[in-house]
């Protein structure tokens, strides 16, 4: 589509999409990339070596069949019966109760709608003054929890201390029960498994990062069926991959020699990328300034557009 384009005049770009716009612009800065669409851990390995496995805010039994891949519900037959002998415990975290927690007939947490961070606030208090969290791991591999946990301790401006019992007035989850989880993660080998409805809200790229904070602190990062992933409700995403190389996209110059019209670098001082989300606002206002990543983007006035999926 891009090339097709290309050939007939200049294009105006977006960045970002809609099913994980928060997620894939905070978490470059937090993991070093945007996670939403890695492979992450494989099923095999999870299926090993986790005792405990959080679905937040994840529905996998109802998304994967949308996906292009259904080899992953072979594990989840498997992962069933290891709930039903008690060999691996998964807790399904959310405000409704999912087809995956009925489905693998499993512990479901209830939490008030959009209060995630509180809740994980609460578990990262409980991890730091319990001192359960992996200072060895936090010093080798992590930057930033000594500019943290002042704000958890309620030592920054808002005077507030992020305790359980804090987050139980905001989340709705009981005081205790955010200690046991804690206690929980810290002590066995735990995998995040987190969705991507949870990050499409305003302010939705704070729990993906408070999601990344309590995974450091756990210190699990890495090891096999434990840290944390942002897509296992994606497609094939766990099922182990043959590590042969993939086919990229045809260059835009073709063999024939033929290159594009046109070159796409003189714009006019308007930017050549726009956020998704904001296409409207560029139909609205050409030329108006916003912010976005970092950059100042100006709105490009379009005259034509085209949209696929």
């Amino acid at each position: 589509m891009l090339r097709a384009i290309a050939m007939h005049g200049k294009s105006v770009g977006t960045a970002g999409d809609y099913s994980t716009g928060a997620g894939q612009m905070i978490l470059p800065y937090i993991l070093g990339s945007t996670e939403v669409y890695s492979q992450g851990t494989s099923w095999p390995l999870i299926l090993e070596n986790s005792k405990v496995i959080i679905f937040w805010a994840n529905d996998p039994i109802k998304n994967l069949q949308v996906g292009w891949n259904t080899e992953t519900y072979e594990y989840f037959e498997i992962l069933r019966d290891k709930v039903r002998n008690k060999e691996i415990e998964v807790i399904c975290i959310d405000p409704v109760k999912s087809k995956t927690q009925n489905y693998l007939e499993c512990e479901h947490q209830f939490v008030n709608p959009m209060t995630d961070v509180a809740f994980m606030l609460g578990i990262a208090h409980t991890l730091y003054t319990e001192k359960l969290y992996d200072k060895e791991f936090i010093d080798m591999y992590a930057l930033g929890l000594d500019e943290f946990t002042p704000y958890l301790m309620g030592k920054t401006e808002d005077k507030v201390e992020k305790t359980p019992e804090w987050a139980e007035k905001i989340c709705g989850v009981k005081a205790d029960r955010i200690r046991e989880l804690a206690r929980k993660m810290a002590k066995n080998r735990t995998q995040l498994c987190f969705g991507w409805a949870i990050q499409r809200q305003q302010h939705g790229e704070q729990p993906y990062w408070m999601g990344a904070i309590i995974a450091a602190m756990l210190g699990q990062i890495g090891l096999p069926g434990g840290g944390i992933s942002y897509s296992h409700h994606y497609s094939s995403v766990g099922v182990p991959a043959s590590g042969a190389s993939m086919p990229g996209a045809f260059p835009l110059n073709l063999d024939t020699g033929r290159k594009a019209k046109y070159d796409n670098n003189d714009y006019n001082g308007y930017s050549s990328v726009i956020p998704v989300a904001r296409m409207v606002d560029c139909l609205l206002e050409p030329g108006k300034k916003i912010n976005f990543n970092g950059h100042e983007v100006t709105l490009p006035p379009l005259k034509m557009g085209i949209f696929y999926r």
